[in-house]
């Protein structure tokens, strides 16, 4: 997790940007081992190709993605 951006999170990953889906499932992969879920349950619906994403959250405790914004 590199920090907050206004009212996003901004998060780095090493996944090389050649293959966009590299990149997008570090991303899932990331927050889902933050928020202590499986990869599954974190997806991207929205700007695959872009940096910016929205991503999809499932059965996450909400107390643990607004810890995810304390910085």
């Amino acid at each position: 997790m590199a920090g907050r951006l206004g009212d996003r999170l901004k998060v780095r990953v090493t996944a090389r940007r050649r293959r966009i889906e590299k990149p997008t499932k570090a991303v899932c992969r990331l927050l889902a081992k933050h928020l202590h879920l499986k990869p599954a349950q974190v997806r991207v619906v929205g700007g695959k190709t872009s940096p910016e994403k929205r991503i999809e959250i499932i059965d996450a405790d909400p107390n643990a993605v607004a810890a995810l914004f304390e910085f």
